[in-house]
């Protein structure tokens, strides 16, 4: 088998990796996409310490992100089942460590040299669902006796009643965060009764040179009534 990455070929069976898969979930526990790695294990053999040296700096020069991962049957043009394309990796493939030379036993450095490299991309299932996280609450006062308390210069604070009853308030906030756009703010639950309002949206997540997601929207209403009103958060994906 040949391993190829960007302008680096390993000689046929001379890298051979070992693929793990990781996968990432929501808050809600739902399955986002997965994190694969590769670590390759695999080494360089040349007729002289020259011409080694030379294919150690073309092996480093190659390892830079967003490049296509994969391992070719032995004809060297025909993918096998082992591909991991930069395309499909929300900001593409990574060089995620390396390359190591750990080993100064035997003939190293003189007419092979041992390396290891290591490469992960998140794939991202499409069918997952746009929010990735969310949270909602609701906070309800008021409708009871309103006192004040008169603190004179000597003496006692004077309580006074300022009101038979306070009006009904209503504080609905929370959060969403989406994928890719910013997710829409959740509706107030009283929109006539909305005396105060705020939406904020953060930062995405930046998982590469042009890539972003992990968009977040909040908001906050605060809703004002006479009469008694009451209500509950609204539940993820409801």
């Amino acid at each position: 088998m040949i391993l190829k990455y960007n302008t680096f070929t390993a000689k046929q069976g001379q890298a051979v990796p070992r693929i793990s898969r990781e996968y990432v979930r929501d808050a809600g526990g739902v399955r986002r996409g997965f994190i694969e790695r590769w670590d390759v294990e695999g080494w360089l053999d040349e007729d002289t310490p020259q011409q080694l040296t030379t294919a150690l700096a073309a092996l480093e020069a190659a390892l830079v992100d967003g490049h296509d991962l994969i391992l070719y049957l032995p004809d060297g043009s025909t993918e096998s089942s082992h591909a991991l394309k930069t395309a499909d990796c929300l900001g593409g493939v990574q060089v995620a460590s390396g390359p190591d030379f750990d080993r100064n036993e035997g003939g190293e450095y003189v007419t092979y040299r041992s390396f290891r490299v290591a490469f992960e991309g998140f794939v991202e299932d499409e069918s997952a669902e746009q929010i990735i996280e969310w949270e909602e609450t609701v906070e309800i006062s008021g409708g009871i006796q309103g006192r004040v308390f008169l603190q004179p210069l000597v003496g006692r604070p004077v309580e006074q009643t300022v009101a038979t009853q306070t009006p009904y308030v209503m504080v609905q906030s929370g959060r969403a965060l989406g994928r890719i756009p910013y997710p829409a703010a959740n509706a107030p639950k009283f929109p006539s009764r909305v005396t105060d309002s705020s939406i904020r949206y953060r930062g995405p997540r930046r998982y590469a040179r042009g890539v972003f997601s992990d968009y977040e929207t909040s908001w906050t209403y605060v809703m004002t009534s006479a009469d008694p009103i009451s209500g509950t958060p609204t539940a993820w994906g409801s």
